[in-house]
């Protein structure tokens, strides 16, 4: 007579067979060698706040996370990835790989924040909550938090707009003389700020007036007269800062949950016939 297994004995099996695949390991929360960086999430940070903070978590986590330059930018900064994974349970190249980035584009600021924040969140939560330590254990996570180094740092401190600067960094005439880059856009007014878009009413009605700059009239060197005033460039693509936190935990979670679910498979050597 044949008899046929019930299937969730079937998938107990194949789930007990998976975990007997990682190396038993201890799970107690990592502690830091050194103090680790405590980031806040309500607010924004530029590209040597961020290097600091890679540099930090590689210090205080030195089995566990590694810092390495994978070339220039244009302009020179360090393009800066992270690897984290448990050395107990493999070489970081014998695992399955989840790469996660941000600021690709210049003007969306806040993926160097999700990309962090999700460094941070395994890090803290790694022997406390199941998954987590499970993730760290399977994966070798690599984060590059600023694919575009030289567009955030202009974005933070040269006169930008909600939709400039975007794209990679590229040598401009941006005053018309025939020379490229030797002298950046001029703020008119003085104020860092170079915006010409009109307000979104509700929104500046939730910030009680931060968002808006009002319009005020300046001498444009080739143009006369014109006004320059609207929204700030923080403004539209990138959240307030109290609603900041809430996003990048959200994007962490997304990514994670797709992690989370990345099949349990192995290779073998390759056979060539």
């Amino acid at each position: 007579m044949t008899r046929t297994l019930p299937r969730s004995f079937s998938l107990a099996c194949l789930v007990s067979l998976a975990l007997l695949a990682l190396p038993a390991v201890a799970t107690a929360p990592l502690k830091p060698a050194k103090a680790a960086p405590e980031p806040v999430f309500n607010r924004l940070h530029d590209y040597q706040e961020i290097s600091e903070m890679l540099h930090g978590y590689a210090a205080a986590f030195p089995e566990w996370v590694s810092l390495e330059s994978i070339g220039k930018s244009g302009e020179g900064r360090d393009i800066w990835v992270v690897t984290l994974t448990n050395p107990k349970t493999g070489d970081a190249l014998s695992k399955p790989g989840i790469y996660i980035d941000g600021n690709t584009h210049a003007n969306e600021v806040q993926g160097g924040e999700s990309t962090i924040y999700t460094l941070d969140f395994l890090l803290k939560n790694y022997g406390t909550l199941e998954r987590v330590t499970e993730l760290v254990d399977r994966l070798t996570f690599y984060f590059l938090p600023m694919v575009n180094p030289d567009g955030r740092h202009r974005w933070f401190h040269q006169p930008a707009t909600a939709n400039f600067p975007r794209t990679v960094v590229v040598p401009i005439d941006d005053d018309r003389d025939g020379l490229a880059d030797e002298d950046g856009y001029d703020n008119l007014d003085g104020d860092g700020e170079t915006t010409p878009e009109e307000s979104n009413a509700f929104d500046d009605l939730l910030t009680l007036g931060r968002q808006q700059v009002e319009w005020k009239e300046v001498d444009h060197p080739q143009y006369g007269k014109i006004e320059v005033g609207g929204n700030r460039h923080d403004v539209g693509r990138v959240p307030e800062g109290w609603m900041l936190n809430e996003e990048v935990h959200r994007n962490s979670l997304f990514v994670l949950h797709h992690a989370y679910h990345l099949p349990r498979l192995s290779f073998g050597e390759p056979v060539v016939r």
